[in-house]
């Protein structure tokens, strides 16, 4: 048996529309066609099975998942939020520990799941009322003529379609594809590892700068006292010299005249000429002090 482009096929899907005739192949397991008999099985069309993207379970939505923590579909691990988890395990399947993802379609737990929720569709359509006789017509005066059913006089070759072509094409394109996306993957895994070495490095820079910042202040405050207490001494040489020039000068004065005066004889010469001199000289530096010269 061939397809309409020449391929030799083994199966060939029979759509009916009377729940009873589909009921009754389904029974007898055999159909014969110009007296050649043919197996006959329930064909399962492959439902589309809901799984929860939250907990990766099997028929229901994300909205609808009663658990409270979320499942990665990669290594089945649970975590209060997978946006904090970064997967770079092997994948893991949640329902069959098998060695694909959770919410794979080649998983065994998925198909028989898939395979029971058809038999469940299949079922309750069974259990439709049949059309009635007035909507379904039927001939019964049908008389099969092999010459209706001209042979096919050449067999066509999916080489020469242009069609396969395109086809080749478009598989070796999402190929390409596809290695393509694993590398950006593998780019991107670098690039978050980067970032995350990259924000270390600055919380680290940001701590030294405030601790650079905290040491400035604390230099500015230092600064401070050191001028405050030198303005205090500044102040204390102030008065020392004041007292220095009001009373110790005076004083000291008093005492050189008071030695030159004894330097004298009854008829006031000096009895010593280098000790006059002497004092004279530093009675001439007492004034200078007092006047502010030698200090300034």
């Amino acid at each position: 048996m061939k397809n309409k482009f020449g391929n030799n096929i083994k199966l060939v899907k029979i759509e009916l529309t009377s729940s009873k005739v589909r009921q009754d192949l389904l029974d007898d397991k055999k159909l014969t066609i110009n007296y050649i008999s043919y197996d006959i099985d329930q064909y399962l069309a492959p439902i589309n099975v809901l799984i929860c993207s939250k907990y990766c379970g099997l028929g229901h939505f994300r909205k609808q998942c009663p658990e409270l923590t979320e499942t990665c579909r990669t290594c089945s691990q649970t975590f209060q939020d997978l946006k904090d988890h970064h997967c770079v395990s092997d994948p893991k399947c949640k329902h069959c520990n098998g060695d694909h993802t959770s919410n794979s379609m080649k998983c065994p737990v998925v198909k028989s799941f898939r395979a029971e929720l058809t038999r469940k569709i299949l079922a309750s359509n069974n259990n439709r009322p049949a059309f009635s006789s007035s909507s379904t017509t039927t001939n019964n005066n049908y008389q099969y003529n092999p010459s209706d059913f001209p042979p096919i006089t050449s067999s066509w070759s999916p080489v020469d379609s242009p069609m396969i072509s395109k086809l080749n094409d478009v598989i070796t394109g999402l190929a390409q594809v596809n290695v393509t996306l694993g590398k950006l993957c593998e780019t991107n895994s670098k690039f978050e590892q980067f970032m995350v070495v990259k924000n270390a490095h600055d919380m680290k820079i940001i701590g030294e700068i405030e601790h650079l910042k905290s040491n400035d202040k604390k230099f500015e405050t230092d600064l401070v006292l050191l001028n405050t207490k030198s303005h205090k001494h500044d102040n204390l040489m102030k008065q020392n010299e004041e007292i220095l020039k009001q009373l110790l000068l005076p004083v000291l004065d008093d005492i050189l005249k008071i030695i030159g005066v004894m330097n004298k004889d009854y008829s006031g010469r000096p009895l010593d000429a280098d000790v006059r001199s002497r004092f004279e000289l530093y009675r001439a530096q007492v004034a200078k002090a007092s006047e502010s010269k030698i200090f300034n």
